[in-house]
């Protein structure tokens, strides 16, 4: 990516697929826009899937380029985490952000962009501020966790090591 990136402050903030649906949902992709021209897509379905690193930039009004800058994947078999050799490289993506009704009731921005080999690539607008998300990273977390996930034999620490959603914004925005 160049190092002069423009950027298009309606796509910087946190965003999640489920945020469209309301709370209650074991599975969410969240994507980070961040304003300095990094963010990443997380994957989680019960427990952190995936997290993809990249850099972005807009090529054209509504289409943005990704540059994939790091792949992080939990194999759930063994607990480990995996640093991908596959990046993300998109250079002409279409999006739209715009305010809709979504199936939860509520009117709300949404993201249309097609970021996952599946879905519509809908993204529900949580929050402005994406600095108050911590970055996911492959090692462990300063947090001590006890629980354990016993139908998928994981305990919280694999959380820990991923380090995902500390915590989640308020829907009811």
């Amino acid at each position: 990516m160049p190092s002069s990136r423009i950027i298009n402050p309606e796509l910087v903030g946190v965003w999640s697929a489920n945020a469209r649906f309301g709370l209650g949902a074991q599975a969410d992709e969240i994507v980070v826009f961040k304003p300095d021209g990094t963010g990443w897509l997380e994957v989680l379905n019960g427990f952190p899937c995936s997290a993809d690193f990249f850099e972005w930039t807009l090529t054209s009004p509504g289409w943005v380029a990704l540059a994939g800058t790091k792949s992080l994947t939990l194999d759930v078999k063994t607990d480990k985490l995996i640093d991908s050799q596959d990046l993300m490289e998109v250079k002409h993506l279409p999006y739209q952000v715009q305010e809709e009704h979504t199936p939860s009731g509520k009117v709300m921005q949404v993201l249309r962009i097609e970021l996952l080999n599946f879905g519509k690539g809908a993204f529900g607008f949580l929050e402005i501020n994406p600095e108050s998300y911590t970055e996911p990273r492959n090692h462990r977390g300063s947090r001590v966790h006890k629980r354990q996930n016993k139908a998928l034999n994981l305990t919280s620490s694999s959380f820990a090591r991923f380090s995902l959603f500390r915590r989640r914004a308020r829907l009811d925005r």
